[in-house]
């Protein structure tokens, strides 16, 4: 029986057959409807408005390279908006000159050349290069009032490379791109660490391969999965993860992921007989000592990755918060006379020199663009800049007056449009009124206004600093209060759009996997960036797809386990303790005797300290009862940060710095 006699079939069949749209022809259209969808949202960009981007390089699977460029800007309703301008296929060298000449293009096609005021990046020297090129371009153009473009380094990216110092003082930053599948990776990769590291670090070292050996071992085979599985009774089923150095927080995770398992780990490797991959007690402390002392990284990463919110405002108050960090721990950490926490102490020490290095570089930012933005947020204003930290004695810069000053020469062009803006003196500007007003009520208030002189702009940031600082969200201040502060509110219109990380670009290549998918492997990549472009024209945040395990790499697997652990309620690591242990009886310090007995070493004596310590919040102390450190976030001291004082030492702005954006 064929199909066209049965009665059925006849029935099914559509009454007029389909048109189908030639591809050309649909990839056309869909071009058509992403350019009209950037037109319609950059036209909620106010005139005059200055807009920011964000930047970076993607290579999928493939190897096909792209760069993605977002653009942010607050609109008319100071709603802060987030538009994919570009996702553009890479040829040739990623040099900073070909990326700036590909940028320049997307500029003169959306018609924001002169309306860019930053670009956010990563720290790689091509970006530096870029946007100087794309500023030399701008020159080149003799636009009016001489835009200048403002490179702006993605803070994420500093705490991430400050970390990474961290741990690779003591070697335990991982050296793998990807999973391991053998367990033979992980030992040789920690051998040959262990040959540049130190005694002390060595043991570090060591508890940091039986964890990843651990979790390689595991992982490696489903019937051992299921072993491991079968030991949890409560709670999810989960298993240990291994990190990778492509994926930030990777080690902080893993560590997270072991502490959360310690007890199954030890019951595992008791039944099943792998002892080398059990842990002491004292090498579950070093994991505590770890994750007390990565946590704060690994918060302020996930949060700024996370938000769609203004960021620019609360670049100095994370700086200050990881000093902080830094100084209350290596204070707790000075006395300590074990190696291992010796190495530690170096490692922190070393972590903080590298951020340190970043923070000098803030004043070299144009404009200082950051402290422009923590002043107009209502909940900052110049207060931020009178803590103790900004320095206190007669010989510190007074960087209220300083930021204060800069503040008013930046708003120098601002004032100068609000006024050529204004109607002339004497003007009439008509304005509707409802039936129920009066003839006078009108001509009352259509009468001639005067306008203030030019000093209009010093008087509203005067009236605007002497206004109680008030916590709420800066953009909800300035929308209520932007007919209050014209130029003010115009000012914090472009600064506070600033990204101060490239988060957004991020969360589009996590996106852009999914659409690289390997069952999509022959996508050209042009095919690929219409795909993207059409997928962003809306909804700039595509969820991620679900994809069965049986889809998914190793890599795929272990990275959903990571977010899957990031994702889980945890308590705040241990803190590290004064009266945890006696500096010359101490059960942390076995390790070391361990660690050197299997390496046929002779067993060094440890000899307790002797000089004499002060009893101090900041001070280890034999005493049990001494205060513990700070849980991160907690009201610290007011001790002045010791070392910044220079760091904040900077030279007074040079006149080209406030040049009309």
């Amino acid at each position: 029986m064929s199909y066209q006699s049965e009665p059925t079939f006849p029935a099914q069949k559509a009454p007029v057959e389909p048109t189908l749209l030639h591809p050309r022809t649909a990839q056309r259209r869909l071009k058509k409807l992403v350019e009209d969808e950037q037109h319609t949202i950059l036209t909620t960009l106010p005139q005059d408005t200055k807009l920011s981007v964000a930047l970076d390089c993607w290579t999928s699977p493939f190897q096909q390279a792209f760069m993605a460029i977002t653009g942010y800007f607050i609109d008319r309703d100071w709603n802060y908006r987030e538009i994919l301008l570009g996702f553009e296929p890479l040829d040739g060298a990623h040099s900073g000159i070909n990326l700036s000449g590909m940028l320049m293009d997307i500029f003169r096609k959306l018609d924001i050349t002169d309306r860019v005021l930053a670009i956010t990046s990563d720290n790689a020297p091509n970006n530096t290069t870029l946007v100087q090129a794309v500023q030399d371009s701008i020159d080149s153009l003799e636009l009016p009032n001489n835009p200048v473009v403002v490179r702006i380094p993605c803070l994420a990216h500093v705490i991430q490379l400050s970390l990474r110092e961290l741990l690779g003082s003591v070697k335990v930053d991982p050296q793998n791109d990807t999973t391991d599948r053998n367990v033979s990776d992980v030992q040789a990769q920690a051998q040959a660490r262990s040959l540049r590291a130190s005694q002390s670090e060595q043991v570090i070292v060591q508890t940091l391969v039986k964890i990843r050996g651990l979790a390689v071992f595991i992982n490696a085979s489903p019937q051992r999965r299921d072993d491991f599985f079968r030991l949890q009774t409560n709670g999810a089923k989960l298993a240990p993860i291994q990190d990778v150095r492509t994926r930030w927080n990777s080690t902080f995770l893993m560590l997270r992921r072991a502490k959360r398992l310690s007890k199954p780990c030890d019951e595992y490797c008791d039944n099943i007989g792998t002892q080398k991959y059990k842990l002491s007690k004292a090498e579950w402390r070093q994991v505590d000592y770890l994750l007390y002392i990565t946590e704060p990284f690994y918060r302020f990463t996930t949060v700024l990755s996370k938000t769609k919110e203004i960021t620019v405002h609360h670049v100095f108050g994370i700086y200050n918060a990881l000093f902080d960090h830094f100084e209350d721990s290596i204070a707790r950490l000075t006395p300590k006379t074990i190696p291992w926490k010796k190495a530690m102490l170096q490692a922190l020490n070393a972590g903080m020199a590298k951020l340190t290095s970043y923070y000098a570089k803030t004043k070299e930012i144009h404009g200082n663009l950051y402290a422009i933005g923590t002043i107009l947020a209502p909940q900052h204003k110049l207060h931020f800049f009178s803590s103790k930290a900004w320095g206190t004695s007669e010989n510190d810069t007074n960087w209220s007056d300083q930021y204060k000053e800069t503040l008013r020469q930046f708003m120098a062009p601002y004032a100068q449009r609000h006024t050529q803006a204004q109607p002339l003196q004497g003007e009439q500007t008509p304005k509707r009124h409802s039936a129920s007003t009066s003839d006078l009520d009108a001509l009352l208030d259509i009468r001639p206004h005067i306008h203030s002189d030019p000093s209009t702009s010093e008087h509203e940031l005067a009236r605007y600093l002497e206004k109680p600082r008030r916590k709420v969200d800066p953009l909800e201040f300035w929308k209520e209060h932007e007919d209050e502060f014209p130029i003010l509110s115009s000012v914090a219109r472009d600064i506070l759009s600033i990204p101060a990380t490239g988060a957004g670009v991020e969360r589009l290549f996590n996106s852009a996997r999914d659409v690289c998918h390997y069952r999509r492997g022959r996508l050209s990549a042009k095919t690929i960036q219409d795909i993207m472009m059409f997928r962003c024209k809306t909804q700039f945040d595509i969820e991620i797809e679900e994809l069965p395990d049986e889809d998914m790499s190793l890599d795929s697997i272990q990275e959903a386990d990571e977010q899957r652990e990031a994702e889980l309620t945890t308590d705040m690591p241990e803190p590290i303790s004064d009266g945890e242990d006696s500096e010359d009886n101490d059960p942390v310090g076995l390790i070391e005797y361990e660690f050197i007995m299997e390496s046929q070493l002779p067993c060094p004596s440890i000899v307790p300290s002797t000089r004499k310590r002060q009893r101090s919040e900041l001070v280890d102390s034999e005493d049990e009862s001494s205060p513990h450190l700070p849980l991160y976030g907690d009201e610290v001291g007011t001790q002045r940060r010791p070392g910044l004082r220079e760091v904040r030492k900077r030279g007074k702005p040079s006149d080209d710095q406030f040049v009309s954006y």
